[in-house]
């Protein structure tokens, strides 16, 4: 009997750990229902649903007790409960001090004290994010207060870069006469290259192209032109890269305004200026707009009429890039009628570019030129497809 109870025993101390793995696991599926169920609530903004949800699973103490702390505060805010979420905000703080959510909760504590008119001077705030969340919420109240702050934000060197960026944004977002001014004047003050760039981002953000446009004319600083035609993609801005496209004397300029041309989609501007360019370095540069822009009518057209090598390949390579059927059609159409090594070459790279090793197998069967033959193979060598390493598995058994 004592020899059954001690196998009995350890039969029971065994199967401990699996019970407890098991209570362990339900527990936590538990969690994760309840979880979800609120955060369903809150997406439906079912603020009392949400808060009743969130509550539960910070009761259960498990994995995300921080997450779902901010989540409650969150809705307590939106449900009208704004001291109640205050509060879970410090409990926040207090039980989870280095929580990647503490951040976020602070910055909605300042919106809430802000939106119950407990104004929050920024003067007293360390944080970069709730400071200017902080400034933020004086425009409306004492604007003039707000842009001074602003301005000793954007004055100071020891103010980070992302503060500066920050405070830029928001300056960018007003229309006052003192706002327009500040943003001007950094965006066309170069002795801080990297706050400069941010203030022309800023200028893009606001729409004030005009305002780009003008001081891409009255700098010399390649850099700084280089923000500025960056950044007329954010205004949409088709007119003023195409004036640089066709009349800045700076060919690296040019390529960089006629790329940015094929973002914009404007197709006849990139097909006239590759007729009347001299650089082909500007010209490649076209052919890459007319890529990006998906223009497949004129990198075809090219592929076949354009005397220079390099710009010929570099239309075939692209319409590769582009993919689908018909890019793929094309290049075997290229690769049936035009016999040129440039032109096959251009093809098998194009073909790689598509991952089609089926194609390119295909083509490497047939082809009588050793040099392109080895060319094809490897690239085959190159691709992970089962079909590219049974070809190779092939060629090693003959």
């Amino acid at each position: 009997m004592k020899r059954l109870a001690a196998v009995l025993a350890l039969m029971v101390m065994a199967a401990l750990p699996i019970i407890a793995t098991g209570e362990a696991d339900k527990e936590k599926d538990k969690d994760d229902k309840a979880y979800q169920k609120a955060s369903k609530a809150l997406d439906d903004q079912r603020w009392t649903a949400a808060i009743a949800g969130f509550r539960q699973v910070v009761e259960a103490n498990g994995p995300r007790t921080d997450r779902a702390m901010y989540w409650l505060a969150y809705a307590q805010a939106h449900g009208g409960r704004s001291a109640d979420a205050l509060a879970t905000i410090q409990n926040l703080r207090s039980r989870y001090p280095k929580s990647d959510w503490l951040d976020d909760a602070e910055a909605m504590e300042v919106e809430i004290r802000n939106d119950s008119g407990q104004q929050v001077a920024p003067e007293g705030i360390d944080d970069a994010d709730l400071k200017i969340i902080a400034i933020t919420s004086l425009i409306g109240s004492d604007p003039d207060r707000a842009m001074t702050m602003l301005e000793k934000i954007l004055a100071k060197k020891n103010s980070s870069s992302e503060m500066k960026e920050r405070a830029l944004f928001v300056v960018g977002q007003l229309q006052s006469s003192r706002a327009q001014s500040m943003l001007e004047k950094y965006a066309r003050d170069g002795s801080d290259p990297e706050l400069q760039r941010y203030a022309i981002h800023s200028v893009a953000i606001s729409g004030r192209g005009s305002m780009l446009a003008s001081i891409y004319k009255q700098t010399s600083n390649r850099e700084t032109k280089r923000s500025i035609i960056e950044s007329f993609i954010i205004t949409n801005d088709r007119a003023s890269l195409l004036d640089i496209a066709e009349n800045d004397p700076d060919a690296e300029l040019r390529a960089e305004a006629v790329q940015k041309l094929g973002v914009v989609h404007a197709t006849a501007d990139l097909q006239r200026l590759y007729a009347s360019e001299k650089s082909p370095d500007v010209k490649e540069s076209i052919l890459q707009g007319m890529f990006i822009g998906g223009d497949l009518d004129s990198l075809a057209r090219l592929a076949r009429s354009e005397p220079n090598e390099n710009l010929r390949k570099t239309a075939i390579r692209n319409i590769g890039l582009i993919g689908g059927q018909r890019s793929y059609d094309l290049l075997i159409q290229i690769w049936n009628t035009d016999p040129s090594p440039t032109a096959k070459e251009a093809v098998i790279e194009g073909m790689f570019i598509r991952g089609d090793a089926k194609t390119l197998i295909a083509f490497a069967r047939k082809e009588t030129d050793r040099s392109l033959k080895r060319d094809i193979v490897q690239r085959i060598a190159l691709m992970q497809s089962k079909e590219a390493r049974d070809y190779m598995q092939e060629l090693l058994d003959k």
